[in-house]
């Protein structure tokens, strides 16, 4: 259903190590999900041969993937490794995390749909999912 060109698989005290080497924002979004959602996969990063790239992947088992990048702000947010992630596997869900989305809202770039939203709004999002 699912393949990363870049990545692992993480779950329990070796993810937090893992986690322990990434810094910033997407080491922030990691550990409030991985606290929250412990038992889902969690992977890391995604990069496709081209070099597209998108900063995490949540996977809950038997669920499609949600996508998260994480900006430091919606302004900074370059869209065009979503909508690659989007072209490749189009149920995917995307997110981006950023500290300025108060409230949070929604942006539709050809065609595709991505949430912006805060951390806590995003942890909401994932647990109540």
């Amino acid at each position: 259903m699912f393949e990363s060109g870049y990545g692992g698989r993480k779950s329990g005290f070796a993810w937090l190590l893992f986690s322990a080497r990434l810094a910033g924002l997407r080491l922030a979004v990691m550990r409030a999900i991985f606290f929250v959602v412990s038992s889902e996969l969690i992977w890391a990063k995604w990069r496709d041969k081209q070099g597209h790239e998108v900063d995490l992947i949540w996977l809950a088992r038997g669920k499609w993937p949600v996508v998260i990048e994480c900006n430091w702000s919606a302004r900074d947010r370059d869209p065009a490794n979503l909508l690659v992630f989007a072209r490749a596997y189009p149920k995917a869900t995307l997110r981006v995390a950023t500290p300025d989305a108060r409230p949070g809202f929604t942006h539709d770039c050809s065609g595709v749909r991505t949430e912006f939203l805060t951390l806590n709004c995003l942890v909401e999002r994932i647990t109540s999912a």
